[in-house]
């Protein structure tokens, strides 16, 4: 037996308790814990469990000096070199929790992974400088349900050296419980979720380390996500916290966790019918019936996401009262980048996996703001209702709300009547949807009817405050009326620069019979072309900020689009026609997503570069029939500009990650970089599309699209396929791999340069070129577009595939002034 020394701990633990406090919380979904012991009454079941979690703390009796103890979290490989480690309080009969301290001569532990594929090494390397992690430690929390990790306390109590520690664990614990229970305190919904869902497959386990020259980080395995390895940080940039990403993927040869795909979620929606009451406080009061199909994993809790700013105070499943459950999660907030809180509903007894109940939920919040000057501004507007995922539904609501103001919402307006102070508004949406927003505020409508489409444009009378400046005084809105979470959902957010209307400003109504007959005009060169819309009526609404959004049947448009440029300051120093055009394309792009992400839909973050792609694309496509091509060029050019902008870090924008890497882009390397990639690679990336199948053949495409997928969902690999279907015959990239490869999974942006001359005699002349790109990685591999002048007017194109040494070309000409043109029609981002 090795000997072992009890050194004293110092008490070192103080910056650890004060990062984790915010440390993230990925999970959606915990998997199984042990079964469940004999349980007091189901009513309170739930909460039962949340304080034994919160109140477990550290057990003193189960610490142990580990020397060589492994632990292996599929691709990770944690290793214990010497240290102690404490074991939590059991919970349902094992500990949910545990603490390692190297705090002993030589103590020390390692973390080893090596993400599977080159862009997540490349997104480790970034955040890290190693393209593997590779972190030494000498601190860490870890929460687990994981069988692995459960099995490590039996390891220790079976090892020959096993020896409790009390006096040592008396230390650890009282220094170490506060902390704990702030980690667990934000997974505590997780955790009693996982309780209550014995039988399934995999685990989850969560790391919080405190590494020697990384510092504080997570890793994070949980079997229930479709990439169920993660790790980040939580970073402070000019005092606003951001979770990077470090990796995130599935792991491999995971036999233990369960099948589950992006679009994965543990009941099916079936319908709604809400009862929503907004009082003169602006707080919104709801009974929201939720009519749907369970599952094995919905059969004993019931998990919906609803907005943080509501809380639920009663549920019942088909008419018999059911517990609810809900806790905050500030981390959780923060990370998922929702502003959601998980919400458990517990039925009396198990439900049959495959029945159908209507859960009835009672809840109620602040989610409209007053942003002044009788303008509001709604912040939850697709999740102030629980649900699961974006999923498609029925809808059936009735609006009960003070009756000077007026509120707007998509579907059909079935009842519409006073009752004293009070307004009723009853409305149902013809088809099923996966968003019902709504709108709040007093104001003006102007109506368009167009080809069976009904369009009902609403402004507010005047502008809220935070665009009252004084005169000459450019303001952007305040944080609390344009937070990042907003812009994060179904929308865009095309920068104008900050704006300001004139001091007195003008009515926004003033624009409103022009706006309303535009997206009128809108909607029916989108609907010629890609079919009907998700819905035939459709509301366009303002909302206070720089950013749009659009669910089905229901637009919202920033102020700032209410205004001529010449109507408003703005800090940028585009001229008025420029500005115009994005305002143009702001509200085309909402307008599109009427297809592209409400009848078409993205299964997850890395698909989501589609829709905001597609929607911009179709805007273009509107722009370019009224406008003409130039005005196509000058707003992808716009596009390639943010995306060679320099971050904070020196680098691209465009450098930061490919575009599939989504939402994940939002980070402290460059907080622009994920609006700069997803809008403009991406709409770049179509744009290069539609040039290698030509404009019959991308139409075409599609509508295709729309018709193939058309409430579902599709993956980039996918549309991938879809693309190569329309594809030129005799194309040098038929299954479109390498175009793939090199402008959605990988970066770069080349500089090509060509050079070329003319060699031979009357009748046998050749034009002979070189084609050089530069600024990329050496696997940038493209196909590039030469077009050749061959003499008396003919000309001929050919494709040169680039590498990292030049590539030549030769090309039969009739005549010595022939020349060649590289990429003249624009079908390249390139510097």
């Amino acid at each position: 037996m090795k000997s072992r020394r009890i050194p004293t701990i110092v008490a070192a633990c103080d910056n650890l308790h004060t990062a984790v406090r915010f440390f993230p919380v990925l999970l959606v979904i915990l998997a199984a814990s042990p079964a469940l012991a004999a349980s007091p009454a189901r009513s309170t079941l739930a909460a039962d469990l949340g304080r034994q979690i919160l109140n477990a703390g550290l057990d003193a009796s189960e610490c142990y000096r580990v020397r060589d103890l492994d632990l292996f979290e599929k691709d990770a490989h944690f290793y214990f070199t010497d240290g102690y480690l404490i074991f939590g309080k059991p919970v349902n009969g094992a500990p949910l929790a545990a603490v390692f301290s190297g705090d002993v001569e030589g103590g020390d532990a390692e973390l080893l992974l090596l993400p599977p594929d080159r862009a997540e090494r490349k997104s480790l390397a970034s955040y890290t400088g190693s393209p593997n992690l590779d972190e030494h430690f000498r601190a860490a929390i870890f929460l687990f349900t994981d069988p692995a990790a459960r099995a490590l306390l039996e390891r220790v109590h079976a090892g020959e050296s096993a020896k409790k520690l009390p006096d040592i664990g008396a230390l650890m614990a009282s220094q170490w419980s506060r902390t704990v229970a702030n980690i667990e305190s934000s997974y505590e919904s997780r955790v009693v979720l996982d309780l209550l869902s014995p039988g399934a497959a995999g685990g989850f386990f969560e790391g919080v380390i405190q590494g020697r020259k990384l510092g504080n980080f997570d890793f994070l395995y949980d079997s229930r996500a479709p990439e169920n390895l993660i790790a980040g940080q939580i970073v402070e940039r000019k005092g606003a916290p951001y979770w990077d990403t470090w990796f995130s993927y599935a792991a491999r040869g995971d036999s233990a966790a369960p099948a589950v795909s992006p679009s994965y979620q543990e009941e099916q929606i079936l319908d709604y019918k809400i009862d929503a009451s907004l009082d003169t406080s602006l707080v919104l009061h709801c009974s929201t019936s939720i009519h749907l199909k369970t599952t094995v994993a919905s059969s004993r809790v019931i998990p919906l996401d609803l907005s943080g700013q509501m809380r639920a105070t009663s549920a019942t499943i088909d008419g018999q009262p059911a517990e609810v459950y809900e806790r905050e999660s500030l981390r959780n907030g923060l990370v998922q980048n929702t502003g959601n809180e998980l919400l458990l509903v517990i039925p009396p007894a198990p439900l049959e996996p495959g029945s159908e109940h209507t859960v009835r939920i009672q809840h109620e919040g602040k989610v409209v703001i007053d942003a002044g000057n009788h303008v509001y501004y709604v912040s939850a507007r697709g999740t102030w209702y629980p649900g699961r995922g974006l999923q498609f539904a029925r809808y059936d609501v009735t609006w009960r709300y003070p009756a000077n103001l007026d509120l707007v919402a998509a579907g059909h307006i079935v009842e519409d009547r006073r009752d004293g102070d009070l307004r009723i508004t009853r409305r149902v949406p013809a088809g099923r949807i996966r968003l019902l927003g709504l709108n709040i505020g007093e104001f003006e409508q102007k109506s368009v009817q167009r080809d069976g489409l009904l369009v009902n444009a609403y402004s507010n009378r005047t502008v809220e405050d935070a665009l009252r400046p004084r005169p000459q005084e450019p303001l952007s809105p305040p944080p609390s009326l344009a937070p990042p979470l907003a812009r994060r959902r179904a929308g865009a957010d095309i920068p104008e620069g900050a704006v300001a209307a004139p001091s007195p400003p003008p009515s926004p109504a003033t624009q409103l019979a022009a706006i309303a007959d535009e997206i009128a005009s809108e909607l029916a060169f989108f609907r010629s072309r890609f079919g009907d819309p998700a819905l035939l009526d459709v509301e366009a609404t303002p909302l206070p900020g720089r950013f749009g959004q659009g669910f089905a049947g229901m637009l919202y448009l920033p102020t700032v689009t209410y205004f001529t440029p010449e109507q408003t300051h703005s800090s940028t120093r585009q001229p008025a026609e420029a500005q115009n055009l994005l305002r143009t394309l702001l509200r085309a792009h909402e307008a599109a997503h009427q297809w592209w992400g409400n009848v078409v839909g993205a299964d997850s973050y890395h698909n989501e570069w589609l829709m905001e792609a597609l929607a911009s694309y179709s805007g273009l496509l509107y722009i370019e029939s009224r406008n003409g091509p130039k005005a196509t060029e000058a707003i992808l050019d716009n596009y390639r500009r943010m995306l060679l902008a320099k971050g904070p870090d020196g680098l691209p924008a465009e450098s930061e990650g490919p575009v599939v890497q989504g939402r994940r882009l939002d980070s402290s390397n460059n907080p622009e970089a994920w609006m700069a990639v997803m809008y403009g690679k991406g709409t770049w990336i179509i744009h290069m599309l539609r040039r290698r199948m030509g404009d019959s053949r991308f139409l075409a495409m599609m509508a295709e699209l729309r018709r193939r997928y058309e409430w579902n969902t599709i993956s980039t690999e996918q549309f991938r396929a879809l693309c190569a279907e329309f594809m030129p015959p005799h194309s040098d990239d038929p299954k479109l791999e390498k175009f793939f490869d090199a402008w959605v999974y990988g970066t770069g942006v080349p500089e090509l340069k060509i050079s070329f001359g003319v060699k031979g005699k009357p009748g046998s002349y050749r034009l002979m070129g070189t084609l050089r790109q530069t600024d990329v990685p050496d696997d940038f591999t493209i196909n590039v577009p030469i077009e050749i002048q061959t003499g008396r007017g003919a000309v001929k194109t050919i494709e040169v595939t680039t590498a990292s040494d030049p590539a030549s070309f030769s090309v039969p000409v009739s005549s010595s002034t022939a020349k060649a043109a590289l990429d003249p029609h624009g079908s390249i981002l390139k510097k």
